[in-house]
């Protein structure tokens, strides 16, 4: 019969309070709840974002020893491609030879006689 008394219902909001417990928890959820999704969202994208940093990095080492493999072969005094790659390296002729008939380019082509897919088979051959 109380419970339906309007002024015991009246009351009993009035003096309602949470417990000092609940109010902690609650607080601790809402402000830990963020960096909980922060954290299953940063190990989730982590191996994506490793992926993507060793990824740019390794093309641009690909980049650069392409661009060292044609400097070399372009200054050497004889222009053809072992001549050159080997003066460069420092490496004898006849190992260069090998490596080049190994990726199936011609040693004794000229450098500017290279596509840019033989280009980019001797960068992967021959890594800075």
């Amino acid at each position: 019969m109380s419970q339906r008394n309007p002024e015991f219902q009246r009351q009993l909001w009035l003096n309602w309070r949470p417990s000092q417990l609940g109010w902690s928890l609650l607080l601790t959820a809402l402000l830990l709840l963020p960096l909980a999704v922060a954290g299953v969202i940063a190990c989730l994208l982590s191996p994506l974002v490793e992926g993507l940093v060793k990824w740019k990095i390794r093309r641009s080492v690909a980049v650069i020893g392409l661009f060292v493999l044609a400097t070399m072969a372009f200054q050497a005094k004889r222009k053809t491609l072992a001549n050159g790659i080997a003066q460069g390296l420092g490496r004898p002729r006849a190992d260069v030879d090998h490596a080049i008939e190994a990726l199936g380019i011609d040693p004794g082509l000229r450098p500017q006689a290279l596509s840019v897919e033989d280009w980019a088979l001797l960068a992967e051959g021959f890594p800075p």
